[in-house]
């Protein structure tokens, strides 16, 4: 079994992802399999893994098992040593793990949401005649989107639209990059816009929407056309499926309005902003005293005062961590914190924790954390890589670290930045091949200036900017690049067709991803010697 290289929080976003639990009809501590010096994994834990197993390698054979079997009883064996030298008695394993505990027990699809609206869920997206009858129908709607309601000049929220007071809002959008005029078709249950979904599907062809916000922006739709489309087993697993997403987030939006209202959470401000000040001067997180309070909220009739210690606690014990860098990036992270905080206690009430489906899963996530803490601590800190061995692996192993030099890419030329922006969806809805005709209207509308096949980009080419190299390096052929290409006739949207040639990345650009590479060769070889010395002082006792 190959290490990637250890670390605790690694691990957390490693095994949330591939953690697949259920429950099953019986007791899942029913019986032990293996039976290690002082540790004993159960049928249930061994399963999961096997699961795990089969999942990412669907084509194993008989001797790809063996070999795997092998592998984890290496892993069992080093666990069994981490037990017999107390580092199962370490404070920041039990953290990690009752921080991925609370995570897993309160996340959308996992324990507290499954015990509260599985059943309800099922009857809100069991497919009835009625939808089939709205999802053989498809809508293609006209409509204009903006940021503030300024950009629909003087037209309120309240407003009844009428169809000329769209055109006149589309004839100004031409001269105005604020407000976007774009087409769009979908079926129901208008899963973009599920808010909204009754409303939509009532509009008359022909009629005007009210001026709706959704996602933070505001829309106001006409609906162009409907047609009649034939009704596939295809579309019904797809209904289900939307269905299925919409009631989620339904549910989960009223969730947390509950949540919020009852704890009713309170920001200090001027904290907040002392913490925003340190990031902006590039100082880290920990430089801001610990006693600083940055919220208060209501955990029942209990008043919670976090303070920043607290905080930093449940943010690095995150499995995935976003970036703060704005006041409003750390208040939503606070609210998170404060909804985790009161689902969790909802599920200590329910005695969720206490279930033995979950306190196995626990069990086996802390044997897991507990495997790669004593191997940070008892081989990754001792191993030394010299700048020596990096450049031996590199030339090594030169051909693993190439990239492409040109590529064959399709111009679709406008006037200007306004122009490519305002229809870069269309000309992605063309590329994706769903919608063929929008080129020919770009062209007689004249925003299309030209389009430009088989052109050669050179990433040694300094004429190019640095954001459409990168991206011309790291997205997949067949996309369209999210920047635009300046050029003297205009500004151009860049599909990505081929790739060719090839450039040896220069080690000063990647020296770090090698050093990796080494030491995690290292840790390896230091695992196998380690799993096959303790493999000759404990028994293995197995029913696998």
């Amino acid at each position: 079994m190959k290490i990637i290289l250890p670390g605790i929080r690694f691990l957390i976003v490693l095994i949330y992802i591939a953690a697949s639990i259920s429950c099953t009809s019986r007791n899942p501590y029913s019986e032990v399999v293996l039976h290690i010096g002082d540790l004993e994994v159960t049928e249930y834990e061994y399963d999961r893994k096997l699961k795990k197993f089969e999942e990412e390698f669907p084509n194993a054979n008989a001797t790809d098992l063996e070999r795997w079997k092998q592998a984890l009883i290496d892993q069992y064996v080093i666990t069994a040593q981490a037990y017999a030298e107390h580092f199962d008695t370490s404070g920041s394993v039990h953290q990690a793990v009752e921080a991925m505990a609370n995570y897993m027990m309160v996340q959308q699809g996992e324990y507290l949401w499954k015990y509260k609206y599985d059943s309800l869920i099922h009857v809100l997206t069991t497919v009835s005649s009625k939808d089939i009858l709205k999802r053989s129908h498809q809508y293609r709607y006209c409509y204009l989107c903006g940021d503030t309601y300024d950009v629909f000049k003087g037209y309120h929220p309240d407003s009844v639209y009428s169809k000329s007071d769209f055109e006149n809002l589309k004839r100004i959008s031409k001269n105005d990059p604020q407000l976007i005029y774009d087409t769009l078709t979908m079926q129901w249950p208008f899963i973009t816009f599920w808010e909204h979904r009754d409303m939509l599907y009532g509009l008359k062809v022909g009629e005007v929407s009210p001026l709706v916000n959704s996602n933070g922006y505001l829309y106001l739709f006409l609906l162009e056309k409907v047609e009649t489309i034939p009704y596939t087993d295809e579309e019904k697993i797809l209904l289900t499926t939307e269905l299925k997403a919409g009631v989620n987030r339904q549910i989960a939006q009223q969730q947390k309005e509950r949540i919020f209202q009852s704890a009713k959470p309170v920001f200090y401000s001027q904290n907040i902003q002392q913490v925003i000040n340190y990031f902006e001067q590039e100082q880290s997180f920990t430089h801001v005293t610990d006693s600083l309070f940055l919220m208060k909220f209501y955990l029942g009739d209990s008043l919670i005062q976090l303070n920043k210690q607290s905080f930093d606690k449940y943010y690095q014990a995150l499995p995935i961590q976003r970036v703060i860098n704005s006041k409003e990036m750390l208040e939503e992270q606070l609210l998170e914190y404060c909804y985790q905080t009161c689902m969790v206690e909802e599920a200590k009430r329910y005695r969720l924790f206490e279930s033995d489906t979950f306190r196995l899963a626990k069990k086996s996530y802390f044997n897991d954390v507990l495997y790669y803490h004593y191997l940070d601590n008892q081989l990754t800190r001792y191993i030394q890589v010299d700048s020596g061995e990096v450049v031996e692996c590199y030339y090594e192993n030169s051909k693993d670290y190439v990239r492409p030099t040109q590529f064959v890419a399709e111009l679709f030329i406008f006037a200007n930045q306004v122009d490519a922006y305002r229809n870069y969806g269309k000309v992605q809805r063309s590329v994706l091949g769903s919608d063929t005709a929008v080129l020919n209207d770009l062209h007689r509308n004249r925003m299309l200036q030209a389009v430009k096949d088989n052109i050669i980009l050179d990433i040694r080419d300094d004429t190019i900017p640095l954001v459409i190299i990168n991206q011309l390096l790291t997205i997949p052929c067949g996309n369209l690049l999210y920047s635009f290409l300046p050029m003297q006739s205009g500004c151009a949207i860049v599909l990505k067709k081929e790739e060719g040639g090839i450039q040896v990345q220069p080690l000063n650009e990647i020296y770090e991803q090698v050093k990796l590479r080494v030491l995690e060769k290292k840790l390896n070889h230091e695992v196998d010697q380690l799993s096959a010395k303790l493999r000759r002082e404990y028994t293995v006792e197995s029913t696998i």
